[in-house]
């Protein structure tokens, strides 16, 4: 959130502390971002592991429908994008003026545990124009023993974002009412995972 509150440039990214990007990756999206005219441009990932001095890479679809990519859309437009791409927010370039004209913000919990969860489906629900690459440009590590997902005392952080996405939806009434089912059916998958 801090950075999202000092950025100054048309676009932003994020980019975790363990992981790299491709050296033109936000020049390559940004030129989508302006042909597309988009709020949100999305890319895949390339997962990463060191092992005995190799680094093992494997290609991570952002999209698990190709039928999502290249192309504009919304949630309006595709209810399924909530449940067919996953839900990250590293990867992509997101419009500074859509983003502050919502106060789009990350859930602020210790450890910082799960949050990509509540951001990705407030940007998801609130944009009016999405693309999906399927370039790969972000390089997303995979083998950190001190990542949330590898922590069994970290689990319930999960509720924290459904109840931060609840919030969320309790002042934004229009949208609860239009993705109520759309919701649940990412909660479920979520909780299942």
């Amino acid at each position: 959130n801090s950075g999202l509150d000092i950025a100054k440039g048309e676009y932003c990214t994020i980019v975790e502390s363990d992981d790299y990007v491709k050296i033109d990756m936000c020049e390559k999206l940004y030129r989508l971002a302006c042909n597309q005219d988009c709020q949100v441009v999305k890319s895949d990932f390339i997962g990463f592991e060191d092992k005995e001095k190799e680094r093992i890479f494997k290609n991570l679809p952002i999209c698990y429908d190709q039928a999502l990519y290249n192309k504009k859309t919304n949630l309006c437009l595709n209810p399924s994008i909530i449940i067919n791409s996953w839900n990250m927010n590293q990867s992509s370039l997101y419009k500074m003026d859509f983003i502050k004209k919502y106060n789009i913000r990350a859930n602020e919990t210790k450890g910082a545990s799960y949050q990509d969860i509540g951001l990705w489906f407030q940007i998801l629900s609130l944009a009016s124009s999405i693309y999906f690459c399927q370039d790969g440009f972000y390089f997303y590590r995979q083998d950190n023993e001190n990542a949330s997902v590898k922590s069994k005392d970290k689990i319930y952080c999960v509720c924290d974002e459904f109840e931060f996405l609840d919030k969320f939806f309790d002042k934004n009434l229009e949208l609860k009412s239009r993705l109520q089912d759309v919701f649940y059916c990412f909660k479920f998958k979520i909780y299942s995972w």
